[in-house]
């Protein structure tokens, strides 16, 4: 692991932001992998410019294909295109609050084998282009409506074997390949970790349907802690698709997120094949911040998929590139006020 040397570092290791304050190397995705602690402005830019070029050796050392990094940097500072090189902006999302002068962005480069072509970016940014021509009218007052008999229920370290063994089929149907292991032992852990916070759907006989959960990061920062919240791990059993389940799921998870913690930014990364991954992001009061070109390792049940994968390269077709949606905490309690669902 490539660790930055400043004084304040504490490495910190996430597996879905990578380690902070260094670059780790995940080897199911083949990348490496960190998030730059603090704020990125003209005093701290040399530091941040070392941890640049730390990454890119990272790189280099592993063999990976690609390398991905998080940063609050410093809106001015994002014109700069010395500031990344040689990774490249792929999303920034601009924050609000104590932090209002800051991006979230995430930055990147992969090898030749995990590159886009033109004409397949064409075909993704369509599927942007569908999801934001949707009707916002009314769209709260029925994004939690599920059908008759159906449940939202917390998802947590005390489900039945039964509950898990439920999930575990609903992951491994929807996922031919994921990033990391959806097993019983593993979904446990998940749902026992103290930064998840995961719900489910259950049907009228009880079972789980449909799951969802939330992340919770917390990066040290000059100006005090900076929550970060990442939706994700979504899936519905294939029999059920279709009835709102993951838009219920999802609606509910961010006026939970919103009420009961005092996060700063919230983001989604969906899959940029699916229009159904996508769709209603912005409804939500999500915005479309960029793309991770064919970042990590998942690949979806095909009927899902509006891209085929077949159209993918040969040596990317394990790995999904990823649309990143989201909205800083101020803007999206807001919107939600305004739609009728916080007081």
């Amino acid at each position: 692991m490539a660790k930055i040397e400043k004084e304040s570092s504490s490495v910190i290791d996430n597996p879905n932001i990578g380690s902070i304050d260094a670059w780790g190397y995940q080897p199911e995705s083949n990348r490496v992998k960190g998030f730059f602690a603090d704020h990125v402005t003209a005093i701290t830019y040399p530091d941040f410019r070392r941890f640049i070029e730390l990454g890119w050796q990272e790189m280099q050392k592993t063999d990976a294909t690609r390398v991905i990094g998080r940063a609050l940097i410093k809106q001015e500072l994002i014109r700069d295109d010395s500031l990344l090189d040689p990774l490249l902006l792929e999303a920034a999302l601009p924050l609000d609050g104590r932090f209002a002068d800051m991006a979230l962005c995430y930055f990147g480069n992969a090898t030749q084998v995990r590159q886009v072509d033109p004409g397949l970016d064409a075909q993704f940014d369509q599927i942007i282009a569908q999801t934001e021509q949707e009707e916002f009218g009314g769209y709260w007052s029925n994004a939690h409506t599920l059908p008759d008999g159906f449940v939202v229920a917390p998802l947590d370290g005390n489900l039945s074997e039964f509950d898990l063994e439920e999930l575990a089929r609903i992951y491994a149907t929807c996922f031919t390949a994921y990033l990391t292991p959806m097993d019983i032992a593993s979904l446990r852990q998940l749902y026992s970790s103290p930064d998840v916070i995961a719900w489910g759907v259950r049907n009228p006989q009880g079972s789980v349907v449909s799951a969802v959960s939330a992340e919770m990061v917390d990066i040290p920062t000059s100006r005090g802690t900076f929550r970060l919240a990442e939706i994700g791990d979504e899936a519905t059993s294939p029999q059920f698709r279709r009835k709102g389940l993951s838009t219920a799921l999802r609606a509910y998870a961010i006026v939970y997120l919103i009420n009961n913690l005092e996060i700063d930014a919230l983001v989604i990364e969906a899959n940029a094949l699916s229009l159904g991954a996508n769709k209603n992001n912005q409804q939500l009061g999500l915005k479309y911040c960029g793309r991770e070109p064919f970042n990590c390792l998942l690949v979806a049940d095909p009927s899902s998929e509006t891209i085929s994968r077949e159209s993918l390269p040969i040596s990317a077709k394990n790995f999904s590139p990823l649309n990143v949606w989201g909205a800083p905490a101020g803007r999206l309690r807001q919107f939600i006020t305004q739609n009728g669902e916080l007081s």
